[in-house]
């Protein structure tokens, strides 16, 4: 692999929790990242409940 084509990657945290809300009978989604070469998606889900 030739040096000119290593990439430098950047991270940040996100704190999930509380990002997204679910939503009683459904499934609610929220694209993270949307690119050429993939999705990033968080999906939120109601528990099940006895």
């Amino acid at each position: 692999m030739a040096e000119n084509n290593v990439s430098t990657l950047t991270a940040r945290v996100i704190e999930l929790n509380g990002f997204i809300d679910y939503q009683e009978g459904s499934v609610v989604s929220k694209t993270l990242v949307d690119k050429k070469v993939g999705t990033v998606t968080l999906f939120a889900f109601a528990g099940a409940r006895d």
